[in-house]
């Protein structure tokens, strides 16, 4: 039961014309499980939905963390009955309304005079809400609880499992489920953080292309796309809690459900570690098409070894190199995650930058990554064609290791690479860096249907 509004059901209310209700009415909006109930007044007697009566006590709970709301303290639910024997419960805020009804109405009683449903205390809670919702809220909440905008469908009609898009109050728990599922290497993705709080954060910024697969309030797989309009790419991390025929038959469904909400023509890209033998065989009877095998590297600090290489020194990227950095890395790097411009607007935030110049304007670059935490990212690093063979490329990998170790005290550095890429993989291992983890590609391309 939710602590805050007394049921346990985060998607009970509104019970009569629920979409007419979401779109006109203020509503008490749960703070800790999302929970809509309507708060609007009467136009004629001034009264809220729980100043009414009430066919039972469950029906009645659904409401009475709004009176408490109302009247800042612990209101009772009380059995009322008439003179014919009909039952009917009602919310007071005390005794003394309890006394004023049955006096102004002569045919009811109340066995006792006492509430047969009451809190202990009345609390408030911080992230409650009483307003309207917006249009894409209301779309959201709809969906949940399996509304036809046509009319009302009841709760109890709904099948066990159920594909609804993700939303905030189930936020918390999408995020620990996938931290759980990530941690191993047979059901992770690598596109997907490994902290929960890193996770919530960016399912937080692409809800609108997230789905879940829920057993009532138990997730069993959920995707997550993060579209490039640009490149009509959508880099997609999924995750499912079964195996072999399991696995399609949830993933498949979520899949389809995330792909209709991206633009047309895009399509969506998979990297997981090759442990996941699910996902693969899932994506490959799907059409998805296979691309090169990528290494993640990893280097203690421990470990490092400073290559040797010529005498420069590469610095910090200026402001009038903007347009040659973009440019570089562009040509470099047709079509990656990141553009230029995408690298440059992050500078000196999360991405540190550097170059070594020369007389054509830069020769060689490389990109840091790091929030100051244990383990920092060399993302980034191009050497200019004509320039190659020349140990740049060492001197570059060079400096962002000293810059991780000892400006930002970082403990590892981790980067990606390419298993087709010998050279560059040669170079990584001789300065000290370990495998470890390789990663399967594929691209689902628009089209293809999911099995």
């Amino acid at each position: 039961m939710c602590m805050e509004c007394y049921v346990d059901k985060n998607r009970i209310t509104p019970l009569l014309n629920p979409v007419d209700c979401l779109e006109n009415h203020t509503q008490y909006i749960c703070g800790t499980c999302g929970r809509c109930i309507c708060m609007e007044h009467d136009p004629k007697r001034g009264w809220q939905r729980w100043n009414f009566p009430f066919k039972s006590l469950e029906i009645a709970k659904l409401y009475l963390r709004t009176a408490d709301f109302s009247m800042k303290k612990p209101c009772g639910i009380y059995e009322i009955e008439d003179v014919n024997g009909r039952i009917s419960y009602k919310i007071f805020a005390d005794n003394e309304d309890l006394l004023l009804y049955l006096k102004k109405n002569k045919g009811k009683t109340c066995k006792d005079r006492k509430p047969v449903f009451i809190q202990e205390e009345y609390r408030e809670y911080a992230n409650t809400q009483i307003r309207k919702l917006t249009s894409d809220e209301i779309q959201v909440y709809v969906r949940a609880i399996r509304i036809n905008i046509r009319g009302y469908k009841d709760m109890r009609t709904m099948d066990e499992k159920s594909i609804r898009p993700f939303s905030a109050e189930e936020m918390e728990t999408l995020s620990l489920f996938a931290e759980r599922l990530n941690a191993r290497r047979e059901t992770g993705s690598t596109f997907c953080c490994s902290r929960a709080q890193d996770i919530r954060r960016d399912f937080e910024a692409t809800a609108a292309h997230g789905f879940a697969c829920w057993e009532g309030p138990v997730p069993l797989g959920l995707v997550s796309c993060f579209p490039d309009e640009e490149k009509h790419n959508a880099d997609c991390t999924l995750l499912i809690a079964a195996s072999e025929t399991a696995y399609s038959a949830i993933a498949a469904p979520l899949l389809s459900a995330a792909r209709a909400t991206l633009p047309p023509k895009t399509a969506c890209t998979f990297f997981f570690p090759t442990e996941n033998a699910d996902c693969r065989h899932f994506l490959e009877q799907a059409g998805a098409e296979r691309q090169e095998n990528e290494y993640i590297l990893l280097l203690r600090r421990a470990d490092w070894h400073e290559a040797p290489c010529p005498a420069v020194q590469p610095r910090p990227v200026r402001d009038e190199e903007q347009a040659a950095f973009a440019a570089l890395h562009d040509a470099l790097f047709p079509g990656v995650y990141a553009s230029g411009a995408d690298i440059w607007a992050d500078r000196d935030q999360a991405r540190r930058l550097y170059v070594i110049p020369d007389a054509a304007g830069i020769a060689a670059y490389g990109v840091l990554k790091t929030t100051g935490g244990e383990k920092a990212t060399a993302e980034m690093l191009g050497v200019r064609p004509d320039m190659r063979w020349r140990g740049l490329g060492r001197a570059m990998l060079n400096h962002l290791a000293r810059q991780a170790f000892s400006r930002f005290g970082a403990a590892s550095l981790e980067l990606v690479v390419d298993a087709d890429n010998t050279g560059a993989l040669r170079l990584y291992l001789n300065t000290g860096f370990q495998i470890q983890q390789e990663n399967n590609c594929y691209i689902l391309k628009q089209g293809k249907d999911c099995p």
